[in-house]
């Protein structure tokens, strides 16, 4: 009996209760829950397996796209490089035997599929920061549009800057205004090295500097901008000066005539026994000029697409060259060089300054400034020195 009740138990508890389901098995003998489990991780996996892709994929567009932009820059710097040789070429050539004009005058020229733009100024047209008197900065700035207390505070704060000594202007300011406005530097107390130094003149703010940096130089070391080739701001100051002075403003000349009539000028450029500029000196001939310069072979294809405001040259034969060059993807690179140019057999030029510009010469203003080789239908600046831009 007692085999019998324990038999009876066992096989009670071996099967499932009395009505409880049984749970169906597949093929393989799992169960569904198992199963879910397992499709769960299957779309994780690939969740995260999209996720790497993705990062691979836009790593790989970004390496491609970092590898582009070397390669065009790379490219755009080696074109960039041999247009300012090219203008240096241009410049080494009179403007009467085909050499380049200055004073807003644009060349363009086609490098393969990139298209090239270049300008020059003649530094001998602008304001020299060292040498220009204290009277012509102050009508420079009153130009720029400041009142005259502020322009006269301004020079007289240049000339502290630039002098030797610590004897202050009348308005201007010397290491102890510095100190005073919390800044932590003061007057240089020597000449100025480059343009944007005058931002650390006291009483300089940056829409003024801005407007005013492109009339300016350290690099003539003159006292007075030759007019014809000067940027219109420059004119107008000029004009100013020479009113207030009572001077006679010569149109075609560096420096003033005083009221006797008697021509006020600064020593000639030289080097080798040469005049500097194009105005005179040993002038050779126009076949040898070509047999000694490269101008005619790298200038076969520039075209003057702007004519600038005169065919004249300083006697300073230096000059600001900028370069842009745009890439048939559309990149746009640019460079500012100055440069001296003369010529000479052991050195005819010399690079002064050579760093990243800024891009402007295929903006919509300059393309609609093209025209015929004769400025008719184009030109940076007309003849009054007004800008048309």
């Amino acid at each position: 009996m007692i085999e019998r009740m324990f038999a009876r138990w066992r096989a009670r508890g071996a099967g499932p209760h009395p009505g409880t389901p049984v749970a169906e098995t597949g093929p393989s003998g799992d169960k569904p829950r198992e199963r879910g489990v397992a499709l769960i991780m299957v779309l994780w996996i690939l969740v995260i397996l999209t996720v790497v892709v993705g990062s691979v994929t836009q790593i790989v567009r970004s390496d491609l796209e970092m590898a582009r932009n070397a390669r065009d820059r790379a490219q755009g710097e080696a074109i960039l490089e041999g247009a300012v040789y090219r203008a240096i070429a241009g410049l080494q050539e009179a403007v009467d035997d085909g050499g380049w004009q200055v004073a807003g005058a644009v060349y363009a020229w086609k490098e393969g599929d990139a298209e090239v733009r270049v300008t020059a100024e003649d530094e001998g047209g602008k304001i020299d920061l060292n040498g220009a008197e204290v009277d012509l900065l102050s009508s420079l700035f009153r130009a720029a549009g400041v009142d005259a207390g502020e322009a006269d505070a301004l020079a007289d704060a240049v000339a502290d800057f630039r002098d030797e000594d610590n004897l202050q202007q009348l308005n201007g300011a010397e290491d102890r205004d510095y100190e005073d406005a919390g800044l932590d530097f003061g007057a240089k107390d020597l000449a100025f090295e480059s343009v944007e130094e005058l931002r650390q003149v006291y009483g300089m703010s940056p829409a003024l500097f801005t407007k005013v940096a492109d009339s300016l130089t350290v690099f003539s070391a003159q006292s007075a901008p030759f007019r014809p080739t000067s940027p219109p701001l420059v004119k107008a100051a000029m004009s100013a000066f020479a009113e207030e002075q009572g001077e006679l403003l010569d149109e075609d000349e560096e420096g003033f005539e005083d009221e006797d009539g008697e021509f006020e000028e600064d020593e000639d450029f030289e080097e080798d026994g040469l005049t500097g500029g194009f105005g005179g000196g040993n002038r050779k001939s126009s076949a040898d000029r070509r047999t000694e310069s490269a101008g005619d072979a790298f200038a076969v294809d520039v075209t003057r697409i702007v004519d600038g405001s005169t065919e004249e040259r300083s006697q300073i034969p230096i000059y600001k060259i900028h370069v842009e060059v745009r890439l048939p993807g559309g990149t746009l690179v640019a460079q500012d060089v100055v440069a001296r140019v003369i010529r000479s057999r052991r050195q005819p030029f010399t690079i002064f300054r050579w760093q990243q510009g800024r891009s402007w010469l295929f903006d919509d203003a300059i393309e609609g400034a093209e025209g015929d080789d004769n400025g008719e239908d184009g030109g940076l600046f007309d003849g009054s020195g007004e800008e048309t831009l």
